[in-house]
């Protein structure tokens, strides 16, 4: 397991960065082919439009957030403010996140009898799923969220427990009771 906390630690940054380059890549790529009738065709992802655009821009914001912190760590330093550490966390994630979500969403709505998915569509999944996995592995280990050197291999000895102290309890004042009115009985010729 060290050795792959290792790996993460020196090359985690670089694998990313590939995921989201990856992710570029693949936009241009045959997303989904077509055949009937002896002919076929095939299309990418910016042939759709919008949506390929869009995982273009993610996957470039992506990778120049994951190149920033890799690469300038002294203007990151520089900038002690907890927005900008979110955002260095957190958005390369979302990315990820949102260019598997737009891949899956437009290969099931693409996909009928006729229609295959291509290198495009499984290079997109795998690229987001490599870009989110090791960002979430690669803060889990910045903040030692793995800890597998202080797990006890042999019995453990139990701690004793301190008894507790009983406490005097002074209240500052006197607890006064509630005083109750009596309750007096209606008179049943008073109502009709």
């Amino acid at each position: 397991m060290d050795q792959v906390k290792d790996i993460v630690k020196k090359y985690g940054s670089y694998i990313v960065l590939g995921g989201f380059g990856l992710a570029f890549i693949s936009v241009f790529l045959p997303f989904i082919s077509a055949s009937a009738y002896g002919f076929s065709i095939s299309a990418n992802l910016m042939d759709d439009g919008a949506w390929g655009w869009i995982v273009m821009l993610l996957a470039l914001a992506g990778a120049a957030i994951v190149a920033i912190e890799t690469f300038a760590k002294q203007v990151l330093n520089s900038v002690k403010n907890n927005i900008v550490e979110l955002l260095v966390n957190f958005l390369p994630l979302g990315f990820a996140g949102l260019i598997f979500l737009i891949t899956l969403v437009e290969g099931i709505q693409a996909k009928n009898s006729y229609t295959h998915w291509n290198v495009g569509f499984f290079f997109l999944i795998l690229a987001a799923l490599i870009a989110g996995a090791v960002i979430v592995v690669r803060r889990l280990i910045m903040k030692d969220m793995f800890k597998f050197d202080s797990v006890p291999t042999g019995p453990v000895a139990p701690t004793p427990v301190q008894p507790m102290q009983p406490q005097q309890f002074q209240p500052q004042q006197p607890v006064q009771q509630p005083v109750q009115q009596p309750v007096q009985p209606m008179n049943q010729n008073e109502n009709k």
